[in-house]
């Protein structure tokens, strides 16, 4: 495992990345899973509607969560694809694959990331590279936790559980697709 600070919304960070890794030998499990309804300023966008959130809350939220992956995608896949062997792993959310509101651009963004882990599949058919998404639910980040427990606590009554995920119930699944 590789720790590499780095912003992935960033052309340059990703590219120092992508040297930092040629230098190491590359990877072979590319997991992206950086992401969030954040706006610009930091917290989640208000107003945070279909019609009213600001351009530059949007973008903040479609760079963080799509383009951030195919930044990612675009530095490590082509050596993977060059080896004949890789994984990557995409993170989309249960909101990229239903309606939602408030929360309307982050669904948009996390259907985006799906749709191309669709298409980069498609691409990397017999490359040796495989390419699949993992749609969660909804689990609890710290920052939700600690700012948003009226959100949890509704959240937590609507699912079959009864609560929210926890991330060591992801790893199963990770493990398996890389």
């Amino acid at each position: 495992a590789h720790a590499f600070p780095a912003d992935v919304t960033s052309d340059d960070d990703v590219d120092r990345l992508r040297d930092h890794l040629a230098a190491t030998g590359g990877l072979t499990t590319l997991v992206n899973c950086a992401g969030g309804d954040i706006g610009a300023a930091g917290g989640k966008p208000k107003p945070n509607g279909a019609l009213d959130i600001s351009l530059e809350d949007a973008m903040a939220v479609l760079n963080r969560n799509f383009i951030g992956t195919m930044l990612m995608c675009r530095a490590v896949v082509p050596g993977m694809a060059q080896r004949q062997r890789g994984s990557v792993i995409n993170f989309g959310s249960l909101n990229g694959h239903v309606g939602v509101s408030p929360e309307v651009v982050y669904g948009c963004a996390k259907a985006a990331v799906i749709h191309y882990t669709r298409c980069l599949a498609l691409e990397m058919r017999g490359a040796g590279v495989r390419v699949n998404a993992i749609s969660p639910g909804a689990f609890p980040s710290p920052r939700v936790r600690g700012s948003m427990p009226e959100f949890v606590q509704r959240l937590n009554g609507k699912v079959p559980l009864g609560r929210m995920g926890e991330p060591e119930e992801l790893k199963g699944l990770v493990v398996l697709l890389a």
